[in-house]
């Protein structure tokens, strides 16, 4: 928890929670926002996902979006970037195959065989030339000294898999959103469509913001985009919250 300067126990203050992205921990990209945020005057909090870094949950390791939203009781959505790529141009068929592979392991998890685990981000030595340009950006914040944390292993039980392809937060968003929304996108990012996507379905008070010239990983920790993001989601949040 991040309270702000000159922090007075019974005075109310607005409260944000910050929630650390896919294989990250609190320690990372979401502490870094509730820390600035905590600047800004506002009470955060940044927590490991259950089955996450400190928390508890088990089987370790499980990316489940259900237990996500249950732990946060609001609404994020990986399944589309499993189902339709990290560029939006995946195809039905890999998702079967995918779909399969899980089947196939739970079977063998079912008769005794070992959890099988996968990686979120490539390592370092795997980039290569056709590595899109996101992937290689997150290996080199969760994988280098630059974000990595002891408690972010790069680690993902691969039954998660058919959990988060069935998972589809942006399907009621035009009839159950209805808070104030605003997105924060940098304008290279390969998940800019995704932001694009829950904009356009959106049906209330909307705004997308971009941010020229960065990708999805500049705005985990580098400093100029952060404090641009910080900046609007304070004239956001001191507008509706």
């Amino acid at each position: 928890m991040y309270l702000p300067k000159n922090y007075k126990a019974g005075k109310k203050y607005p409260a944000i929670i910050t929630v650390h992205p896919g294989g990250g921990v609190k320690e990372q990209t979401s502490g870094l926002y509730a820390m600035k945020l905590a600047e800004k005057g506002y009470v955060t909090l940044a927590f490991d996902a259950t089955h996450q870094g400190e928390s508890e949950g088990t089987p370790r390791y499980l990316e489940n979006p259900a237990d996500r939203v249950e732990d946060i009781r609001s609404a994020v959505d990986i399944g589309t970037t499993f189902r339709q790529g990290w560029t939006g141009d995946g195809t039905l068929e890999s998702q079967i195959a995918t779909l399969n592979a899980i089947a196939k392991q739970r079977t063998a998890e079912a008769n005794g065989a070992a959890p099988q685990y996968t990686k979120y981000v490539p390592e370092q030595n795997e980039i290569t030339a056709d590595t899109h340009r996101d992937m290689a950006e997150a290996s080199e914040y969760y994988r280098t000294k630059r974000g990595q944390h002891k408690n972010a292993a790069n680690r993902v039980l691969f039954t998660s898999f058919d959990k988060v392809l069935a998972y589809n937060s942006f399907a009621q968003i035009d009839t159950l959103l209805t808070q104030p929304l605003l997105l924060i996108a940098g304008t290279e990012a390969g998940s800019l469509w995704q932001s694009q996507l829950a904009y356009d379905k959106a049906t209330g008070s909307k705004e997308l913001y971009l941010i020229d010239g960065a990708t999805h990983m500049d705005l985990y920790d580098i400093e100029k985009y952060v404090n641009q993001a910080v900046e609007k989601m304070n004239k956001f949040f001191k507008q509706n919250l």
